[in-house]
């Protein structure tokens, strides 16, 4: 990978890394990068090659760091971003040649393995306790805590890939491993894959290697085994290339649920001189148990969620000619309309037409990209943003409409806000749905002020953006709070598709955040959003 600096005091200096590792970028002269700009900090950033992977880190500088133009703290590369730190530009280039992906592979049959232990997964259960010698207490506690911990991360909420990454990273560390990794069975197309991989990104060309023979025999007999390769020693040398990546000593554990094999943790080691134990066994068991039942926990809500999608697309198309006849209805009349006057050459109704037409087009318009946002799922494209320009931006335009309609707009929007890292027009399409709500609430309102009360604020722990959109308009049926989010629930009849409040709450969930509501019937309604000010970690 090449390092250039195109921007700053040493514009011109190019640095080129061979290696993976941690590469720091700043004024100090341990780093990699030195640089003279008096605005970067001693260690301002650090670059992290790793095997299929280069990632970027803030290191709490001052002046924070920036990937095309967008300040982050953690952030993966590619070639051709820029990197800003202090007043200097530096661009990447070459990465694949510099973290080039672990070579992951499914060995031949490797006749030198031989079976040192073994254990029915069935009793593989750590925190029942074992019988250890008072010399392993010490270690034995050290494997009950690393159970514990594993439990931890993985009911952190974070996605699959990266929670299983952090998981293998992490058992990888305590056995003292060189490689791990979690490999799922496809019983309809009898074939593994990896799930996840954990590899030493210190090595010159990192290898990921798992035996047929032992995820063959841990499966067939649903056992958990310990085995290890004599002749991988390092009394062969350098010279004996065909020992290079040998397993020395192997760990592979069976993950089952009702004793039907769903996939396999499998870590090794190449050095002959610290082999695996029984109890190392017994710990790698006791974590594929828990992997197994993760992993069939996934499963079945990812099922749920796609039946319930299916009903609710289903429900959605069942309405949806009723609906889009009602908008091709207005077309057509309008339509009609125009040409009558075409043919007549009086044109004293043509601007009523026209904005009838361009209604009818916007209703169509959102009905489609409700339909898109609903079916499909997505990650937001996260940039850097201001919420209260956003929600200036959403009131704006229905000044002289909310004057037309007596509708007094009050707007609280606390200064300074934190940027946010999320996707512009995702939430300015919930903002929008809710105050166009809110208008539509007011109609037919009497006796009362007409009052649409929308606020930001910062929470209490500095880490929520929290926005509220409240009306004084006809409420909801306590009945129908918990209903609303629903797709294909409106209160509007043929005015509402019954996608916006379901579209909303999808787009705020994918930014890790969350929308409620609270009405009393006939009087009020407010709904409340959180954002996460730091994007989680996934």
């Amino acid at each position: 990978m090449k390092i250039t600096v195109t921007k700053g005091p040493d514009a011109g200096v190019e640095v080129t890394i061979d290696e993976p590792g941690i590469y720091l970028v700043g004024r100090s002269s341990d780093c990699k990068l030195r640089l003279n700009d008096p605005e970067t900090s001693r260690r301002h950033a650090a670059i992290t090659i790793a095997p299929g992977r280069a990632i970027v880190d803030d290191q709490t500088s001052r002046n924070g760091t920036r990937v095309n133009d967008v300040r982050v703290q953690h952030a993966m590369l590619k070639d051709g971003d820029v990197i800003r730190v202090g007043g200097t530009s530096i661009t990447v280039d070459g990465l694949a040649a510099a973290a080039p992906p672990p070579d992951m592979t499914l060995s031949a049959i490797d006749p030198t393995m031989r079976v040192l232990a073994s254990l029915d997964h069935r009793d593989a259960d750590l925190l029942a306790g074992s019988k250890v010698d008072e010399t392993d207490a010490d270690r034995e506690n050290e494997m009950l805590r690393g159970v514990g911990e594993v439990s931890n991360i993985l009911v952190s909420g974070a996605d699959r890939e990266p929670l299983l990454q952090n998981v293998l990273d992490h058992i990888k560390t305590l056995l003292n491993a060189d490689s791990a990794c979690v490999m799922l069975w496809d019983a309809e197309t009898t074939e593994w894959s990896f799930a996840a991989v954990s590899a030493n990104p210190g090595e010159s060309s990192p290898t990921v290697s798992v035996s047929r023979t032992i995820i063959n025999q841990a499966v067939k007999d649903g056992m958990a085994l310990l085995t290890e390769n004599p002749l991988a020693d390092d009394r062969f040398g350098p010279s004996e290339s065909i020992m290079i990546h040998k397993i020395s000593s192997a760990l592979c554990a069976p993950m089952t649920i009702d004793d039907e094999i769903t996939g396999a943790l499998c870590i090794n080691r190449r050095s002959r001189a610290d082999a695996f134990n029984p109890l190392d066994l017994r710990f790698t068991a006791t974590v594929a148990n828990i992997l197994g039942v993760y992993l069939e926990k996934l499963r079945i809500q990812d099922e749920y969620i796609k039946q319930e999608r299916l009903a609710a697309v289903g429900q959605v198309i069942a309405g949806l000619a009723h609906y889009a006849k009602n908008i091709i209805t207005g077309l057509q009349l309008s339509v009609a309309g125009v040409q009558r006057m075409l043919k007549r050459e009086s044109f004293d109704n043509m601007k009523t037409c026209v904005e009838a037409i361009a209604n009818e087009e916007r209703r169509l318009t959102n009905l489609i990209l409700d339909m898109l946002s609903y079916a499909k799922d997505r990650e937001p494209m996260r940039l850097e943003m201001d919420v209260n320009h956003v929600l200036e931006s959403v009131s704006r335009p229905f000044e002289t409409e909310l004057g037309t309609r007596s509708i007094k707009l009050e707007q609280t929007l606390t200064p300074d806000l934190p940027k946010l890292m999320a996707e512009k027009n995702a939430l300015h399409r919930v903002f929008l749905n809710l105050f166009v709500n809110a208008m539509d609430a007011l109609d037919g309102v009497e006796g009362r002020d007409k009052c649409i009360r929308l606020t930001s604020a910062l929470s209490e722990d500095g880490k929520m953006i929290e926005v509220t959109m409240w009306d004084s308009g006809c409420g909801i049926p306590t009945s129908e709070t918990e209903d609303i989010f629903g797709v294909f629930f409106s209160t509007k009849g043929s005015k509402g598709t019954g996608l916006g409040l379901a579209v909303s709450r999808k787009i705020i969930e994918e930014h890790h955040g969350t929308i409620t509501v609270e009405s009393h019937e006939d009087n009020w309604t407010k709904f409340r959003i959180q954002l996460p000010v730091e994007v989680p970690k996934s």
